[in-house]
């Protein structure tokens, strides 16, 4: 037998030391211990020499020296591995025996440098006669040897045992002998020796006393140790997708434990002995963990094309692995086309402007890439693949995974020109060679004037039902000499269509338009047959028509025996939306489809990443997108074309993280109703929140909104790992220096409450049910308005980035200042003419501290004595807007003015109306200076105006028959000593023209009056002056009266600054104003306000013309404007 524990294969006698040399040079000291096992081989020849039957190599191991004086012998062989054994026996001549010397027979070149408890086993023939072998000293010697240099070796002797066998006739019989080994074997230079001594020789021929071994083993225990011989291959160059020449390599091991793993990188493949290639190989090793010399094949198979450089790897536990290079370059593969014709029969006649039938031939290619195949016709010719219309070209067929399989092109003539027509239809692609498919005709005249073809003129429809048919047919149209257009009209229950332009059947006529020749080209016409379709049978047509052409009809006919309408029924299929992970597929769902009288099989199409089957468990094991056809019962009962009623199960198996929503599952079979099954699914992690935040109004600054924080809803699908929410901080300022969040979260509604929360999905299902609750309060620390953004973050999403779920995760808040603690107290004083007023806060050098607002809004009213309603108040987070202090020009409140907003401590109040009696208003309020962050201290009492003495309800002055009757009320008086009665003409310097004694003290009301008999004619201005018993005094409103003929005009105060009064005698309802500057200019018209005020604020200081119209008369004044 052969044992494969070779270091390299021999390849000359004379180059051993050279390639022991090589060896030691190139392979790390203290590795490549060569246990063996020689069995002497099979080959040898009775009395060849040891040297010649190794330099044929015929012993196990080509790796060693055999050398020696004995004999290669086939007779007598060993109970061992039998065959060839080694004779101790030297040649007879004669039967004088040779002199006496020594036989030997020895094995060098032995790396035994690791070798520990070495042990060498062998069989021996021991002759009759002769001694029990084993002695040191004995006939038949066992030796070892060592050298330094590999050539020169100093044996020494050993004992060892045997213990023998069955004697055989002769007398002699083979045993086994052991000898354990000294530690001085083990070096790179060792050898085994045996040897018969010169005095056992036998003295005559017949004495046969001869030695013989076989079977010799060298065992003990080496490192374990892997070898690759050579360690690295380079392949040529190879196409993606195939695979090159197989080149090998050579792996040995020696005291391995495990077995030894090869692993072969991507675009390689490996295998031993006649076993498929793969990319794994696995060797087990020996008892005494040894692998003999095995040889590896290793081919180059690249999928792309790309530089491969990279290692087969030679694993096993405990041993240093190895590596073999593998390189080698992919090269794109060459593209190839190929047609199952180069040329189609001729097409013979064909008139010109008609079609002929169509021939056919297919189309195939390999290694496309994502390039198109590209088919071009000829002139005269026309192509189509599949049931698409016919067209001039050029088509495309687009490959699948590179490869285009027997694709149909159909061809047929159709003749532009008279005469013999011939081309090649062309098949390319990029980077192969061209296809030509040659193809011929004639054409022939056509009819001269307008003349109309039609081919075929009958089509069948062979079976159809109410419905309709089941397919489609199709003729061509083509005219020539046309005058008008070609118009092609369908009868009832017949639907057509140019199948060049596409769109829907049509039940009404369609038209083709011929070129300015009057041509028209072969167009293919799509006929189809609609509900309710005549039974039994069924006749109509498609009349072709063009001025002064004759008329073509295309017949149609089909038979409908059932008198039944086809139809598909689809129940239970309100499907859930499937929710699954990527690569796993889904929970599975059904429906149930059924279907009466149908003319062809049911054909259930699946959308991309969805899978449907006959069975829960009956899903193609990746494919998506498939298809199921159900088909029809058979015969002719009553059931005859129906669909069984059938659950049709669905699962959803996507291959990423995506969601697939709105898709469509088709139940289709012409001519029934195609009918659809909603499909709405979804493999990427989803988070939702359900609920907005409604925005908190008003909240002060430093509290939490409540009595509970809101609850919103969030829902997550598909979740691996948790989800935190997060409150983002807030934008740092002036108000909020360190950015604290204004918003506070929490997963219970009793907290507690911080600026983000972890939310672990359910680890059964992935998933966050729409029951779990975030609870977001506002807690502002800042006053105005607050927003923020609740930020999400999970491994799931955007590698962890954090996002925001809108609209739904923004938080609005607003948020107002403390509200004051104390309420400030003022005085109003008054000016003389009683126009403006002087409002004085009486409040501490800083308001703040002792509890006052840092600001305070004064509301004026002349109907309310006191603000007693809750429209009365300023509304927190509202500001307003004082006028610039001037009453009327600032915010209503239930219409009332704000006459003043601020800190200031002291402020006059102005454009008052004298003749009015005005009550003031103070609010503390703090806002932080932010508008919008106001809170105010309400209710209020009015501030404290100066005491009367005397309360005047009225004063009341009119004209009555050249009289002036004077009549006014007190309602109480304090100290009052009297009333002097005043006259003006002008309204500012009045004079006392009597003085009625008052009533002192007194609460109760008092009334009085004073007639002037003898007032001014034109307009008089009447007041009142109150004196007290301590001579203080106090002026009425003035009262205006006219005396005289016609309406009188009187107008106060003049100069005005901003109110001026107009009064008129005898007014009319629909008096008007007009205000001229002294170009005659138009600044101001209006109608007279019935309270005869009139604002000239808006007027620059100058003199001006007042002209008031009234009851037919223009009555005039000037006026000076301050």
């Amino acid at each position: 037998m052969k044992n494969a524990y070779k270091i390299a294969p021999r390849q000359a006698g004379w180059s051993r030391l050279c390639a022991m040399l090589a060896i030691f040079l190139l392979l790390p000291f203290g590795t490549w211990a060569q246990r063996f096992t020689e069995t002497m081989g099979t080959t040898a020849t009775e009395g060849q020499s040891p040297a010649n039957y190794d330099a044929q190599g015929g012993f196990d191991n080509d790796a060693f020296a055999f050398t020696g004086s004995a004999d290669m012998s086939v007779t007598n062989p060993s109970p061992g591995s039998g065959s060839v054994n080694v004779v101790f026996n030297p040649t007879f001549n004669n039967a004088t025996p040779p002199a006496a010397t020594n036989t030997l027979f020895s094995i060098t070149d032995i790396n035994a440098a690791t070798i520990t408890n070495a042990q060498v086993t062998f069989r021996l023939y021991q002759p009759a006669g002769a001694p029990t072998p084993g002695a040191v000293n004995g006939p038949f010697r066992l030796q070892y040897g060592t050298s330094t240099d590999g050539t020169t070796y100093a044996y020494t002797s050993l004992a060892y045992t045997f213990t023998g066998g069955t004697v055989d006739a002769s007398g002699g019989r083979w045993g086994t002998a052991v000898a354990s080994l000294p530690a001085g074997f083990s070096t790179q230079f060792a050898a085994i020796r045996f040897l018969r001594t010169a005095a056992s020789a036998p003295a005559t021929a017949t004495a046969f006393n001869v030695y013989r071994v076989d079977d010799v083993v060298l065992s003990g225990t080496v490192p374990a140790n892997i070898t690759v011989n050579p360690d690295q291959r380079i392949f040529p160059n190879t196409e993606v997708n195939q695979v090159s020449s197989t080149l090998s390599t050579t792996v040995s091991a020696q005291g391995l434990t495990q077995n030894l793993v090869i692993t072969a990188p991507a675009g390689f493949q490996i295998r031993t002995g006649a076993n498929a290639f793969g990319t794994t190989v696995t060797l087990t090793p020996t008892a005494d963990g040894t692998i003999n010399a095995t040889q590896l094949d290793i081919r180059f198979a690249p999928t792309a094309v790309a530089n491969y450089n990279d290692f087969i790897s030679l694993v096993s536990a405990g041993a240093t692995t190895r590596n073999v290079q593998v390189v080698g370059q992919g090269t794109a593969a060459q593209p190839v086309l190929q047609t199952s014709a180069s040329s189609l029969p001729d097409f013979g006649n064909v008139q010109v402007g008609a079609a002929s039938s169509p021939q056919s031939f297919t189309v195939s290619g390999q290694n496309l890439g994502t390039n198109n195949i590209t088919v071009s016709a000829p002139t005269g010719f026309q192509i189509r693949t599949g049931a698409n219309a016919f067209s001039n070209g050029p088509i495309t067929i687009a490959p699948t995974n590179g490869t285009v399989s027997n694709v149909q092109v159909d061809v047929r003539f159709v003749p532009v020109a008279t005469g013999a027509t011939s081309g090649n239809v062309q098949v390319a692609t990029s980077g192969a060679t061209t296809r030509n498919v040659f193809v011929s005709g004639t054409g022939t005249p056509a009819p001269t004037g307008p003349n109309i073809t039609a081919n075929p003129t009958t089509l069948n429809f062979g079976t159809v039902t109410n419905s309709g048919s089941s397919q489609t047919l199709t003729f061509t149209a083509s005219g020539t000499n046309l005058q008008d257009p070609l118009v092609l009209t369908p009868s009832a229950n017949v639907q057509i269509r140019n199948a060049s332009a596409g769109g829907a059947f049509t039940s009404s006529p369609i038209s083709l338009t011929p070129n300015g020749s009057g041509f028209v080209g072969a167009t293919t016409i799509e006929v189809q047959l609609i509900a309710t379709v005549p039974s039994p049978s069924f006749s109509g047509s498609v009349t072709l028509t063009s001025t002064n052409a004759p008329t073509q009809t295309v017949s149609i006919t089909a038979s409908n025996p059932s008198n039944q309408t086809s139809d598909i029924t689809v129940s239970g299929a309100l499907l859930r939306e499937f929710s699954t992970s990527p690569g796993v597929p889904s929970a599975v769902q059904s429906f149930n489809i059924s279907a009466t009288n149908l003319l062809q099989d049911l054909t259930l199409q699946a959308p991309q990443y969805y899978q449907i089957a006959l069975s829960p468990t009956g899903f193609p094991a990746s494919a998506t997108g498939n298809t199921i056809v159900l088909p029809r019962i058979g015969g002719t009962g009553s059931t005859a074309g129906d669909v069984a009623f059938t659950t049709i199960y669905v699962r959803y198996f996507p291959p990423t993280a995506q969601i697939d929503r709105g898709v469509f599952l088709t139940a289709s079979s012409a001519p029934a109703r195609t009918q659809f099954v909603s499909l709405n699914g979804s493999s990427a992690p989803e988070i939702e929140l359900r609920d907005p935040f409604v925005q908190v109004r008003n909240q002060v600054k430093g509290t939490v909104s409540g009595p509970q924080a809101q609850s919103l809803r969030i829902r997550g699908a598909r979740l691996s790992s948790t989800v935190t929410v997060r409150v983002p901080n807030d934008a740092i300022s002036p108000l909020n220096p360190s950015g604290t969040p204004q918003f506070q979260i929490s997963t219970s509604p009793t907290g507690p409450f911080g600026y983000s929360v972890t939310i672990t999905p359910n680890p059964t299902n992935d998933s966050i049910t729409s029951d779990t609750r975030l609870y977001i309060r506002y807690a502002p620390t800042r006053v105005g308005l607050a927003a923020a953004d609740l930020t999400f973050e999970s491994s799931n999403f955007n590698n962890g980035t954090p996002f925001s779920l809108n609209p739904n995760s923004t938080v609005r808040g607003n948020s107002i200042d403390v509200e004051p603690t104390v309420q400030s107290q003022a005085t109003v004083q008054f000016s003389a003419d009683r126009t403006s007023a002087l409002i004085t806060f009486l409040i501490p050098g800083n308001p703040e501290a002792s509890g006052y607002g840092e600001n305070r809004l004064v509301i004026a009213s002349t109907t309310r004595q006191a603000l007693d309603q809750a429209a009365d108040f300023p509304q927190d987070g509202v500001p307003y807007d004082s006028g610039n202090e001037r009453y009327g020009f600032g915010s209503q409140i239930n219409g009332n003015f704000v006459v003043f907003a601020g800190s200031a401590g002291q402020v006059t109040v102005t454009n008052l109306n004298p003749n009015l009696n005005y009550y003031f208003f103070g609010f503390e309020y703090n806002n932080d200076q932010v508008q919008a962050a106001e809170n105010y201290k309400v209710p209020n009492l009015p501030l404290i105006q100066p005491p009367l003495p005397v309360n005047l309800v009225s004063f009341v002055a009119k004209a009555n028959k050249g009289r002036v009757y004077l009549d006014w009320v007190t309602a109480q008086e304090q100290n009052n000593r009297g009333f002097e009665v005043l006259r003006s003409r002008d309204g500012r310097n009045f004079s006392s023209i009597a003085f009625k004694e008052g009533r002192g003290t007194t609460a109760s009301r008092s009334a009085y009056s004073h007639v002037d008999n003898t007032p001014v004619t034109g307009t008089s201005f009447y007041r009142l002056k109150q004196i007290d018993t301590d001579g203080k005094e106090t002026l009425s409103p003035i009262q205006t009266v006219v005396i005289g003929e016609g309406a009188q005009l009187a107008l106060f105060p003049n100069p005005v600054e901003t109110t001026l009064n107009i009064v008129v005698s005898d007014v009319a309802a629909d008096a008007t104003v007009t205000v001229l500057d002294l170009l005659g200019r138009t600044v101001l018209n209006q109608p007279l306000p019935a309270d005869g005020q009139l604002n000239l604020s808006s007027l620059k200081p100058g003199t001006y013309v007042v002209n008031v119209v009234s009851g037919g008369q223009k009555l005039t004044r000037k006026v000076v404007k301050r």
